[in-house]
């Protein structure tokens, strides 16, 4: 198995081969061989940042085969023989006017210009020195949401799914700890509310133990109403309301930072283990299988089951939560 097995790098249009130096455009996870990203100055997809667009394994965004063009590109260090064509001429904005095209020299402002543009920028490679093609194997889905929230590093962002979600959705993205705390204080939270106005909880459950129909709970409600405890009733619902509606919106702004915080410390912590000596059979043991891999595929590899989503354990944690809940 490769990451990239079958995938075509969009500059050079030529599969991805085991072993291949690939880099990964921050902004929509596009993958390149990395001269090609040098040589390109970027991501081939830049056109398409800022729209929906994302690069999604498997599905084979690329650029189709393209016969190689003999036009003059300050990418080409010299022009072929027999090309005599010199009037279309790739020009960097910073660049000055091609001056010496009959001699295929270059002038200086040119050299340098090519020069920068092949450098690949520093943020697009790498945020607060871990590589961006390895975060985007850990994170794997919707990368190009995350990317830029990374970069910025801020402790407080704005999460709509965390917010909707709240604890739900930080097991969702395997953040099972952080996920437990949120869980853990909204059952503490009813708990001690439960406990405080026990006598009103005791009243509800008298008048509305043998409720079954909507005639019935109609009734039944009109009567707990004239109940001396009903106003007791609605402040302890009205409070773990509004405390449940408090901590989604604290799990909302600091999701995306307790997110980057747990993608950072497992690249971390496998890098740890690589200088150590483990091998990718060892770290896990599903990995055995893979011998014939490198150690920088299989690197990818773990990184990306490392990662990802976990779709079954909010299943898990609503199970729990409504165990804990009948417990009240």
């Amino acid at each position: 198995m490769f990451l990239y097995e079958n995938e075509i790098c969009p500059v050079c249009s030529r599969e991805f081969e085991r072993g291949d130096d690939i880099v990964t455009c921050p902004e929509c996870g596009t993958p390149h061989h990395r001269e090609c990203y040098k040589d390109y100055g970027g991501c081939k997809n830049r056109s398409l940042h800022g729209t929906d667009f994302v690069y999604k394994r498997g599905e084979g965004v690329s650029a189709p085969k393209v016969e190689k063009s003999f036009k003059y590109s300050p990418f080409l260090t010299e022009l072929p023989l027999g090309e005599e064509k010199k009037d279309e001429y790739y020009k960097p904005e910073n660049a000055e006017s091609i001056e010496n095209s009959e001699t295929g020299e270059k002038p200086e402002a040119l050299e340098q210009a090519v020069s920068e543009a092949a450098e690949p920028q520093e943020n697009q490679d790498e945020i607060d020195g871990v590589k961006t093609e390895d975060v985007v194997s850990v994170v794997a889905v919707n990368t190009f949401k995350f990317l830029p929230k990374f970069k910025r590093n801020k402790l407080f962002n704005w999460n709509w799914s965390a917010f909707f979600f709240g604890s739900y959705y930080l097991f969702f993205r395997k953040m099972y700890v952080q996920g437990a705390v949120f869980m853990a204080l909204d059952y503490v939270i009813s708990l001690v509310v439960s406990a405080a106005f026990m006598s009103a909880g005791v009243a509800y459950a008298k008048v509305f133990v043998n409720v079954k129909t909507p005639n019935d709970y109609l009734e039944a409600w009109n009567t707990f109403s004239a109940d001396p405890e009903f106003k007791n009733y609605m402040i302890a619902t009205a409070i773990i309301l509004v405390s449940t509606i408090v901590l989604h919106i604290i799990c909302a702004m600091l999701a995306d930072s307790l997110y980057r915080k747990k993608v950072f410390n497992i690249i971390r912590i496998v890098d740890e283990k690589i200088k150590m000596g483990e091998s990718f059979s060892l770290i896990g043991p599903m990995m055995s299988m893979e011998t014939n891999m490198s150690q920088k595929d299989m690197r990818k590899i773990f990184l990306s089951r490392q990662g990802g989503v976990n779709p079954w354990a909010p299943l898990f944690a609503m199970i729990i939560t409504n165990f804990l809940l009948r417990m009240l």
